[in-house]
């Protein structure tokens, strides 16, 4: 398989059985493993970042007394 230029190498990874089956079932139909975990990957990053600016934002408990 000849890459282009900026495509990822293709990798294996081993996950158990459930693990796969439960990847699947984040997955549509027709989806490949890589969209549905770089989906989650990127839902996984947004929601980090909205929690880490929601503690910035709250005030802390002693500050405020």
């Amino acid at each position: 398989m000849k890459l282009m230029k900026g495509e990822n190498k293709p990798t294996t990874l081993t996950l158990n059985e459930k693990t796969k089956e439960q990847l699947a079932e984040l997955g549509k139909k027709g989806e490949t493993f890589d969209t549905i975990l770089q989906r989650v990957i990127g839902n996984s990053a947004r929601l980090c970042d909205k929690n880490n600016n929601q503690s910035q934002e709250e005030p802390n408990e002693e500050e405020s007394n």
